[in-house]
């Protein structure tokens, strides 16, 4: 007769095969879900950056409205501890356009919070660097929407001790196909030079005023914001190119590499040049989106740009275009007036 302590015994619990089996198919599993999960994740990142977009969008559109043109991508500073009397024109780079549309962000108090008679990053306007704003971040994009360690590039005139945490953005304004410098300039009398203001072809850059009716590209064909990432900007920090990622980004500085884009390289242009073109990394359009950018059109919405879309051959040393070589499509977007017919079936 058997016994039944034995037969209790025997009738429960995994053998050790069983078990085995078991956790690999578990592991199976997971290995299966993981990388959808992380899709779907990516996916909401990307929608919310976007959003963000929109916003920025509907900003820009109110205060067109209210002022009746767009802000400047940037302004000079005449901060009057620093004014060279009889040049009224001389002076640094001061706020970016992220900081003339904060009333129409619902961000009100802290555009009143800002000395506007002085430098934005000079001391007094201290309290505001490191001020974290949801919209100016992209949730893919780490290294923005927090306070991070801030240094200046050059020797400034401003008392800046203090600039040492700021906070940095995700998007910048699309300056035009190229860099442009077409400020006052002093050397020219404080009249802008006739030659950068040809290459200003954008919407957002030095000329002032610039209304909707001077894209005569059609708002629908014309790019206004694009998405540049600041955590790549870690990639490029070496002995040779230190501090970079410290140096750019910042969201009320109105300089290229920190609010200000240019066309000139392909989107997520990061995958293509060496961390060594470090000027080229923080002055293009990038995300950590997978395949491209988004990207705000000036009507308003916000497009998904492909990385692969067609762009001017660059000369990898020079990092500058092949002289002589047509307009891709993503320099076509770049311009409001260039009278390009711009096929959305290319991008």
């Amino acid at each position: 007769m058997a016994n039944p302590e034995h037969k209790a015994r025997s009738g429960g619990g995994f053998t050790l095969i069983e078990v085995l089996v078991l956790v690999a198919i578990i592991g199976l599993l997971t290995a299966l879900l993981l990388p959808a999960v992380q899709a779907a994740r990516e996916a909401a990142r990307r929608a919310q950056c976007a959003n963000n977009l929109r916003q920025i969008g509907l900003a820009l559109h109110g205060y067109h409205d209210g002022v009746g043109c767009l802000p400047a991508g940037r302004v000079i500073a005449h901060d009057p501890r620093y004014v060279v009397p009889g040049v009224p024109c001389l002076g640094s780079i001061d706020k970016s356009f992220l900081v003339a549309i904060l009333p129409q962000m619902e961000q009100a108090a802290l555009f009143n919070a800002i000395n506007h008679g002085l430098s934005i990053v000079s001391f007094e306007n201290s309290t505001i660097h490191a001020v974290a704003i949801a919209a100016y971040a992209c949730p893919s994009d780490p290294d923005s929407g927090r306070a991070r360690a801030g240094s200046m590039s050059d020797p400034f005139p401003y008392p800046i001790s203090d600039l040492v945490r700021v906070t940095s953005t995700s998007y910048a304004g699309v300056m035009g196909s190229e860099y442009s410098a077409a400020a006052p300039d002093w050397r020219q009398g404080c009249k802008p030079d006739p030659g950068q203001v040809a290459r200003a072809n954008g919407c957002l850059n030095d000329l002032a005023p610039l209304a909707f009716s001077s894209v005569t590209d059609g708002l629908s064909n014309t790019l206004i914001v694009a998405e540049r990432a600041t955590t790549i900007l870690r990639r490029i920090d070496d002995p040779h190119h230190p501090n970079v990622a410290e140096q750019s980004g910042w969201w009320f500085f109105g300089q290229v590499g920190c609010t200000l884009v240019f066309n000139t390289a392909p989107p997520n242009a990061y995958k293509k040049f060496e961390p060594s073109n470090s000027s080229l990394w923080p002055s293009s359009a990038s995300s950590l989106h997978p395949g491209g950018v988004n990207a705000l059109v000036a009507d308003g919405s916000v497009r998904f740009i492909k990385e692969s879309v067609e762009s001017w051959p660059l000369d990898p040393i020079a990092r500058a275009h092949l002289f002589g070589a047509p307009l891709g499509v993503w320099q076509k977007l770049a311009t409001r007036n260039g009278g390009e017919i711009v096929d959305e079936s290319g991008y």
